[in-house]
């Protein structure tokens, strides 16, 4: 058997040696693609505005105030993940925060699997 000379791959005699790994890349590639945004936390109001392409989108986080402090202390622009709903602040971990990372939900109304819409509570409008 002879040895591939890029690799440590045994290959038997009048076999070519595998392709070496290929990056992924494309939207099925697995990488997470982050990208700028603006964010507003307003503690006092509980509520949080990411504005993505011009369009604010409200999002919900159960400590508005420590994602606000994040803010306050970050070192860059906040950084969003659509595909995890994550946001990520540069230097919230030096921060009275104590965390960079904050996962966000959106205040769209779920769904079940089927696709059919949960019974909304009373006065609630249901989204078709």
């Amino acid at each position: 058997m002879a040895y591939s000379s890029d690799s440590r791959v045994r290959v038997p005699p009048g076999r070519t040696a595998p392709a070496p790994a290929r990056t992924p890349s494309g939207p099925q590639s697995g990488y997470d693609d982050w990208i700028d945004v603006e964010v507003h936390a307003d503690p006092e109001l509980d509520v949080i505005a990411l504005v993505l392409d011009g369009a604010q989108q409200l999002v919900w986080h159960p400590d508005v105030a420590r994602v606000a402090l994040a803010l306050a202390s970050a070192a860059d622009s906040a950084q969003w993940c659509p595909r995890h709903s994550m946001l990520l602040v540069p230097g919230g971990f030096q921060s009275p925060a104590g965390s960079s990372f904050f996962c966000l939900a959106t205040l769209e109304r779920p769904h079940r699997c089927s696709g059919k819409p949960l019974p909304a509570e009373a006065g609630l409008p249901m989204p078709q």
